[in-house]
């Protein structure tokens, strides 16, 4: 992420998935079912809310991971 801790809002279409690779956090939104924006990810084979269920979203922003904000302000995490 270089630095940046949140992404640009892009068409879902454009997310750097593949098949049995995870991605993810991201700000997912809205579902074509008209859902709200929520945090989930790609579990390889499907988009996943944060309960692990199925989500349908049309737009998405990577987010950064914890490990990545707290590189970025120099903090270290509980058992590292």
């Amino acid at each position: 992420m270089n630095g940046k801790w949140i992404g640009e809002i892009l068409p879902i279409e454009t997310a750097p998935i593949e098949r049995g690779t995870d991605y993810g956090p991201c700000l997912l939104g809205p579902a074509e079912t008209g859902d709200d924006w929520i945090v989930g990810w790609w579990n390889g084979a499907e988009w996943k809310d944060s309960n692990g269920f199925a989500f349908a979203p049309l737009v998405y922003m990577k987010l950064a991971t914890l490990s990545e904000v707290s590189l970025t302000l120099g903090l270290s995490l509980p058992g590292s």
